[in-house]
């Protein structure tokens, strides 16, 4: 087994904000500022831990929120994801830490409370006579913000040995054994990486969702990356905290790992065949899906522009963009037909990244930058949240 190594802070691990940026990428980034940060006291529900066996330890954060429909499903997918946790131990030399962070609206705290305790007794019943060497600790937080949740998480694991975070979703399903699979991948590989399930998308039941998925079915948007609906990351990557002005994720930890003028830039950012998960893709109807793809522009833009410059234009042509030629190589891997289709439909992303990225530079020179990226849906918590 290949032992862990601290990060390395050359071109694997580049900070963020990166120097040396271009003045294109400088200008687009003065459309960001920091985010309020409230000061956040997670309050812990429960807090099982068993006594360490010296293995390796691996965490499981799920974020939530207090709010999520109880209907069947969510019982369903605690029970799977208990599942889940408990086919990793048998499986694999590991201590493994389930941590749920349940976030709760602004003043209602007994809601978080309440919801706290429903997912701990649903996931000590999935966990059965498992629990005794798994550990289980439930948080309630006031929200919004999946990272605020990741880092809260973050600052009580890593004081307890964690080496590795198990990031997921609460709204993706996980093909059987796929966490197992995951943890086997990453204590067989070098560290700092990052390994993530294949993304499977399936549409709502909505035409806008189905028109939206097939269009994706052509474009092939930037997946060839993990993304944090499900993936395993080496503790350091986000230890002590994801900033607060990177709301996503996914898109922090592959820029933090990009490695672009390497043989193999992704070497360090590897999906692996044996894991899947299953996503709902865009939203339920137009507006829903216009106020996503909008979100995940912003996160584009604000990672391109942080980010190193080679490490920028290496996501641009051979991530985001690929396929749009002349600008970009011409994808003919699934035929001429199919290349064009694709070509044409990323030039008309791109005139929509463009007008995303011309509304930014506005931002930051009326000193009215953004402030946070809001999930589509969610109401802005501050004035610069409005579009101009």
């Amino acid at each position: 087994m290949p032992s862990a190594s601290r990060p390395n802070r050359g071109p694997a691990m580049n900070e963020l904000p990166a120097a040396g940026r271009s003045a294109l990428q400088r200008l687009v980034a003065r459309g960001f500022t920091d985010p309020l940060s409230p000061d956040q006291r997670p309050e812990l529900v429960a807090d099982h831990r068993p006594a360490s066996t010296g293995l390796p330890k691996v965490a499981v954060i799920l974020p939530t929120m207090s709010d999520r429909p109880w209907a069947t499903e969510m019982v369903d997918y605690l029970t799977g994801l208990a599942g889940q946790v408990a086919i990793a131990a048998k499986e694999r030399a590991i201590e493994i830490h389930l941590y749920v962070a349940v976030q709760y609206p602004a003043h209602d705290a007994v809601q978080g409370k309440d919801s706290a305790r429903r997912i701990e007794a649903v996931l000590r019943e999935g966990l059965g006579d498992d629990l005794a060497r798994i550990g289980l600790t439930v948080m309630t937080l006031a929200g919004p913000g999946k990272v605020v949740s990741i880092n809260a998480v973050t600052k009580i694991a890593s004081t307890r040995g964690v080496e590795a975070v198990l990031l997921i979703d609460d709204d993706v399903a996980f093909s059987e054994g796929c966490f197992s699979r995951m943890i086997a991948a990453y204590l067989e590989s070098p560290r700092p990486i990052a390994i993530g399930a294949r993304k499977i998308g399936q549409p709502f039941q909505t035409r806008a969702s189905s028109v939206l998925h097939k269009l994706k079915s052509f474009t092939q948007p930037a997946e060839n990356y993990p993304h944090a609906c499900c993936m395993i990351v080496s503790m350091d990557v986000i230890a002590p905290e994801i900033p607060p002005i990177y709301s996503s994720d996914d898109g922090y930890i592959c820029f933090r790992l990009l490695a672009a003028e390497q043989p193999n830039p992704l070497a360090r950012l590897v999906l692996i065949e044996e894991a899947y998960c299953y996503h709902w893709v865009g939203g339920r109807d137009a507006g829903e899906i216009t106020s996503r793809v909008r979100r995940m522009l912003l996160h584009h833009h604000l990672f391109l522009s942080h980010g190193r410059r080679v490490d920028a234009r290496y996501y641009l042509a051979e991530l985001l963009f690929f396929g749009m030629w002349p600008l970009v190589p011409f994808d003919r891997t699934k035929g001429f037909r199919r290349g064009a289709i694709k070509c044409l439909l990323k030039y008309v992303y791109a005139l929509w990244f463009a007008k995303i990225g011309v509304e930014l530079i506005l931002r930051g020179l009326s000193g009215r930058p953004l402030r946070e990226i809001v999930w589509g849906g969610l109401r802005p918590r501050a004035e610069t949240e409005m579009a101009i």
